[in-house]
């Protein structure tokens, strides 16, 4: 699932349809409080977003001295960093993944007027028992299907 995801963001990116997005923010920030104001529109154009992360170090904008792949500043040591992509009205879903040390996290965000807490945890049970099962040696012809594109997926 994610290699797809990958692929996909890769290939919005190589073949240029995402730069419509870069050029309307532009647009947008040029009349002071345009941004502002779209934002709080109601129209949405999504009910779920995914932010890819990475490797959260690089999020930072000093340079640390690294024990284990983990931050170090004196005498304080980066144990881990969390955040969830933020919900607004109309985006019922806010899921982002990063990498620190070795570890993947994964952070989700559910709209509480969408999801019960008891949904939201079967909704994160479920992605990490995905994730856990396509990991697993045995699921590699499971892998290999959850990679290929769906016929009737398309571009968007």
């Amino acid at each position: 699932m994610l290699r797809y995801i990958h692929e996909t963001s890769q290939n919005v990116l190589i073949s240029g349809e995402s730069g419509l997005t870069p050029w309307a923010m532009g647009g947008l920030r040029c009349i002071p409080g345009l941004l502002k104001l779209t934002s709080c529109a109601p129209i949405r154009f999504c009910t779920a977003m995914l932010a890819n992360v990475g490797d959260i170090r690089r999020q930072f904008r000093s340079r640390f001295i690294l024990d284990q792949g983990r931050c170090v500043a004196g005498n304080v040591v980066l144990e881990h960093l969390l955040g969830a992509a933020p919900i607004r009205p109309g985006t019922w879903l806010g899921l982002s993944l990063g990498n620190y040390a070795k570890k993947l996290y994964i952070n989700l965000n559910c709209d509480p007027r969408r999801y019960s807490p008891a949904d939201s945890n079967r909704l994160a049970d479920l992605f990490v028992n995905t994730i856990l099962e396509l990991t697993q040696p045995d699921s590699e012809s499971r892998s290999a299907r959850a990679h290929e594109r769906p016929s009737n997926a398309r571009n968007s």
